[in-house]
């Protein structure tokens, strides 16, 4: 208690310094007098300076509750007397003066000497860090953790422990951040301070997802609980009450760090984790604040962790609950943090469903989550809370999204936009093997529109692309980012995968392209050529003399096959000489063919006048000119790109006699 009224007297002696000049009714320069009191929720104060002269009044109010958009403004400079901080926004309203600050923590700043606060050397840290510059961001963190601890020794700094691990990660290689690691846990615990560390080898298990961190961590927690249970006796009730509170927690992250690593236990200790969060919800609240109602969140979250298949109604329950409490709440940041948080909650129930719907209604539902999800971030941001991790599970998603839709469209498009989201998940702040397993997905998308976009190669690709998407199948349990409730998504809906891999097989073996293009179908003529010297030479035997209408039946049964999805149309195209040959159109598109058994050079030449004809009458910019070759001597097995008039014509010889010369 002495503590907490020598910051009153701090506080006192603040305000007489700087903001106090003098009476603005009599103008006297007797010191006020001072009253202070403080609103429920912890976040705004409010001060009275009275004049000793004539009464009058000066109502101050602190908002210790930052709200990104404010503008940092002085707006009483008259009464204003020596230094304050840079981050202090000082505003006039009707019947009080408003003080804004960058601090979350009550009493935190209050305008003194801005080197001595810690939420000023973590906003600086920010700053920092916006600008990649990583030597300063680390130092202010670290005054940050100091200033914190020479005020709270037995406390866990909140503001800026994280951001020196992600510091650290950034600039070291896993080696050294990981040896960093290490040193920092031992020192931390040859000072008993069991809390920190605990709390620094959570963050570093979630992000390498190393069982040694994991294990580091229930270990650190179970040390941290055994010191809180072993407080004095002689303690105030306020002070037994909040230790009851920081054990409660420590058992909470010793029992989800131990169910990442007993995996046949993880329901068991979840539902564990989630009890002791109840009782923690139950003793929360108190004079000066309400409840927090995150801490029963909490609870319905991991039973939905527990038991997956009520995920769906429990994160529903969430939402409604955090929404029915808003109107209980009466600062502007309480009111934003719960109702991000409920946005979160139904962003997950839509999410969850998707494991227990039809496939038409995953869309819809994976379209919701992406709204949802992004209102909440928009909400928080407002509030300076980070979300990289939501965001890039809100790329995750969208991913999904274009997977799904590719499923009933087999517009490849949708692939290409499902690698952009997932790659641009890789840029966040990830767990080392999630990235790992997005890098699989991401390059087996890659190797299977390789083997569309290269028939010739489709043989060697395959494979390689099957082996990719069969290992990313392998660790879809495991991505899942674990402080966002995505139970078995990725994994429920992995048959769509198969779906794709199929889909890219059978395409791989029709050589059906990405689109209709003159290098698809140039691409499937090369594969008939094939085909047709291997084994359909033999349908020329039929007649006495090779016949035209031969090649042209089997080039259109061909086609018809490499290209099962598209529309075909085959007519015949007059000429001045009274010929004819065909006239591909697939999806409104037009491709001349021009078909010769070869019979001489002139006839050749006939031929190349007449695709020339063809492609200037129908006004297309490719052709196909394709001539099979029964010659036993001197015979031409070969194809060519040959242009004219800006116009391409594709010119392929099929070899049809194997006779022996």
């Amino acid at each position: 208690m002495h503590d907490f009224m020598k910051k009153y007297e701090d506080m006192k002696e603040d305000l007489q310094r700087w903001i106090w000049k003098h009476c603005s009714t009599c103008n006297s320069k007797t010191q006020p007098k001072i009253e202070i009191g403080s609103g429920a929720g912890g976040y705004q104060e409010w001060i009275v300076l009275q004049c000793l002269e004539c009464n009058n009044t000066k109502k101050i109010v602190t908002d210790w509750s930052p709200i990104v958009d404010f503008s940092l403004v002085n707006e009483i400079p008259d009464l204003i007397q020596g230094e304050y901080c840079q981050y202090l926004s000082i505003k006039k309203k009707e019947d009080h003066i408003l003080l804004r600050c960058c601090s979350n923590m009550c009493r935190e700043c209050f305008g003194r000497i801005p080197e001595a606060c810690y939420s000023y050397h973590y906003t600086k840290m920010d700053e920092a860090l916006k600008i990649n510059d990583y030597d300063n961001a680390a130092q202010e963190a670290i005054s940050s953790m100091e200033l914190w601890r020479n005020e709270h020794p037995k406390e866990v700094p909140p503001l800026g422990t994280y951001r020196l691990l992600e510091i650290k990660r950034r600039v070291l290689s896993s080696a050294a951040f990981r040896k960093w690691v290490e040193d920092k846990l031992v020192e931390l615990e040859s000072f008993e301070d069991f809390g920190t560390a605990g709390f620094m080898a959570f963050w570093v298990a979630e992000v390498t997802e190393e069982p040694y961190f994991w294990r580091r961590t229930s270990s650190l927690f179970d040390k941290y609980a055994h010191t809180l249970s072993s407080s004095s006796n002689d303690e105030s009730w306020f002070r037994k009450r909040k230790n009851k509170q920081k054990l409660l927690r420590a058992e909470i992250m010793s029992l989800e760090a131990r169910s990442e690593l007993e995996v046949d236990k993880k329901s068991e200790l979840l539902t564990l984790a989630g009890n002791k969060w109840l009782e923690l919800y139950n003793i929360s609240g108190g004079p000066f604040t309400h409840r927090d109602f995150i801490c029963y969140t909490f609870h319905l979250r991991n039973r939905a962790f527990a038991i997956p298949t009520e995920a769906p109604a429990l994160y529903l329950k969430i939402h409604d609950f955090l929404m029915s409490k808003l109107d209980q709440l009466r600062f502007d940041r309480e009111k934003i943090y719960y109702e991000g948080h409920a946005r979160y909650f139904l962003g997950f129930h839509y999410l969850s469903k998707t494991n227990f719907v039809d496939d038409d209604q995953k869309v819809c539902l994976l379209e919701n989550t992406i709204k949802v999800l992004e209102e909440a971030v928009k909400l928080h941001k407002k509030i300076r809370l980070e979300e990289k991790r939501t965001i890039a599970s809100i790329q995750c998603v969208k991913a999904i999204l274009c997977i799904e839709k590719f499923k009933h469209s087999e517009n490849f498009d949708l692939i290409d936009e499902a690698i952009k989201h997932l790659d641009d998940t890789k840029k966040s702040n990830l767990p080392i093997k999630t990235a790992k397993i997005l890098d699989a997905l991401i390059g087996s998308f890659e190797e299977a529109l390789s083997a569309i976009e290269n028939p010739t190669q489709a043989l060697l690709i395959i494979s390689r692309a099957t082996r990719k998407l069969n290992d990313f199948v392998r660790l879809l349990p495991e991505l899942s980012i674990r402080d966002l409730p995505i139970p078995r998504v990725f994994e429920d809906n992995r048959y769509y995968l198969d779906v794709y891999l199929d889909t890219i097989k059978q395409n791989v073996k029709s050589f059906a392209g990405r689109q209709l293009s003159f290098n698809n179908i140039k691409t499937a003529l090369d594969g008939f050529k094939a085909l047709v010297e291997r084994q359909l030479h033999q349908a020329f035997k039929i007649t006495e003399k090779p016949n035209e209408e031969i090649g042209r039946s089997l080039i259109q049964a061909h086609l018809k096959g490499a290209f099962p999805q598209r529309m075909f149309q085959f007519r015949e195209v007059k000429v001045s000489k009274g010929k004819s040959d065909i006239l591909l159109i697939m999806d409104n598109e037009k491709y001349p063919f021009e078909v010769k058994i070869w019979r001489g050079k002139e006839y050749y030449k006939k031929g190349m006048e007449q695709i020339q004809y063809y492609m200037d009458y129908e006004n297309v910019p490719y052709g196909f000119y394709i001539i099979f070759d029964p010659r036993v001597r001197d015979y031409r097995s070969d194809n060519e790109i040959i242009e004219y008039d800006s116009k391409q014509i594709y010119q392929l010889f099929i070899r049809i006699n194997f006779n022996k010369s």
